[in-house]
């Protein structure tokens, strides 16, 4: 189902939002309010009333169409809008030191506080000692706003207080422009406008399912400490790592959850009570028990949280979660109220694995084919990532970051060791040898 999105504020910045979103996301349909002067105001309120009842949620370009509008209708959907941020700052003082060689020492300013300039001129390392900043108020409350705002940027220029004007609102700098008074336009990154539709999508979400009981699932993963006395492989734990997100990302869309990562061990899903019991059979069988300490060398922690509220079931998640860590490896804990706690839970479904003889496989079979530990361990980790043994020597160099000549060499290694065998021919043209078709047999 598409996530709809209604985008407010002035042409200029949904044709850059339109953009990011075309390139960045799937299944959004964008709906468009162009408001490009305060002027606009009422047709813009209309046009939204018109199209809210389609939309899931509103994103306003700035925060002044914010201001302006959101207060004049009755809105019962998700809505924000896209703020500038200290990045954004300093993409534009570069801009205007390099392309137009501005004095930015002196400068008139909307959309920023004091402190945010002078903390992004530090950040530059540029001295603020010399630094002269006249901040141009924007008071949407009050009529004609813009071109108030834009008369103090003139005055603030004409009166030698700054040899720059650097706004966020397009028709100020288009004035500004057409009378030759020296000035940036402050716009949002890309990686903002990127965040912003993200946090709507989660925040809807969220929303939706806070119509229902929600759960939080609470998730943590880490290295089986015993595990890693052979040796501490950077590149297996970076596969590996991978092999557990995948599974935790697949495990939230089956439960159609909104996924949050908070780092490479730490993960927080949001979805409905009902669907996770139904997935779960009532927690016997939590598949993430089973499926990471079997297929990865990383152990891990869950703890599920109930509560009337986000807020509630989150605090209850963590708790169940810490209380999990506490107990043991590969367990799940459920808490529904202040004194209801349930587990451990552990997954019958796990088939253990002796450690040592793992790792003294490999070793085996790294001196039998004469490879190195680390190319053993990397095909060893691409077979489990793709859940396929079959390659032809082209795939096997895709997978392992590797020339075809090289894989070529691996393959004709492993299968003098007899650690690989061919089952098939794959014909790419009707001229030209077939590639061969390798399984990998340990």
């Amino acid at each position: 189902m598409n996530f709809k999105l209604c985008l407010v504020g002035h042409s200029n910045y949904i044709n850059d939002l339109e953009t990011v979103i075309y390139h960045n996301f799937f299944n959004i349909e964008v709906y468009k309010v162009i408001f490009n002067t305060d002027v606009d105001i009422k047709f813009a309120i209309l046009e939204i009333e018109k199209n809210i009842k389609h939309c899931d949620a509103i994103l306003y370009t700035g925060i002044e169409p914010f201001l302006l509008i959101s207060q004049r209708i009755n809105n019962s959907i998700t809505s924000s809008y896209v703020s500038i941020k200290k990045q954004d700052l300093v993409h534009c003082l570069l801009k205007s030191t390099n392309k137009f060689n501005f004095n930015i020492y002196d400068i008139s300013i909307d959309s920023m506080d004091y402190n945010s300039i002078v903390e992004t001129y530090n950040s530059l390392s540029l001295d603020t000692r010399n630094l002269k900043v006249n901040i141009v108020e924007i008071k949407t409350k009050e009529y004609n706003f813009v071109s108030k705002a834009e008369q103090e940027h003139t005055k603030n220029y004409k009166n030698k207080l700054s040899s720059i004007c650097i706004t966020s609102i397009t028709e100020i700098y288009n004035n500004l422009k057409k009378n030759n008074i020296p000035c940036a336009l402050l716009t949002p990154s890309m990686e903002n406008y990127i965040s912003k539709v993200k946090t709507l999508i989660l925040r809807d979400k969220i929303k939706k399912t806070e119509n229902n009981e929600i759960s939080i699932i609470t998730i943590k993963i880490s290295q089986n400490s015993d595990f890693y006395v052979l040796n501490n492989n950077d590149l297996q734990e970076i596969l590996e790592i991978n092999v557990a997100s995948q599974y935790i990302a697949v495990f939230c869309q089956k439960l159609e959850g909104a996924l949050y990562t908070i780092n490479n061990n730490n993960y927080v899903i949001i979805c409905n009570s009902k669907r996770l019991e139904l997935l779960t059979d009532n927690f016997n069988n939590i598949e993430l028990l089973s499926q990471i300490p079997r297929d990865t060398r990383f152990v891990i922690n869950i703890g599920v949280g109930y509560g009337e509220s986000l807020s509630v079931a989150k605090k209850h998640s963590l708790i169940a979660c810490n209380r999990s860590s506490l107990y043991g490896n590969d367990t799940a804990f459920i808490m529904y109220e202040q004194k209801n706690i349930v587990g451990p839970i552990k997954n019958t479904q796990i088939t253990t694995i002796d450690e040592k003889m793992y790792n003294e496989r490999l070793i085996e079979i790294s001196n039998n084919s004469k490879l190195s530990i680390n190319t053993v361990y990397k095909i060893n980790c691409i077979i489990k990532q793709s859940n396929k043994r079959e390659f032809t020597a082209q795939e096997l160099a895709l997978e392992l970051g590797v020339t075809v000549r090289t894989a070529n060499r691996i393959i004709l290694k492993l299968e003098d060791a007899k650690y690989l065998k061919e089952v098939g021919k794959h014909i790419i043209e009707t001229r030209g040898r077939p590639s061969r078709i390798v399984k990998i047999v340990f």
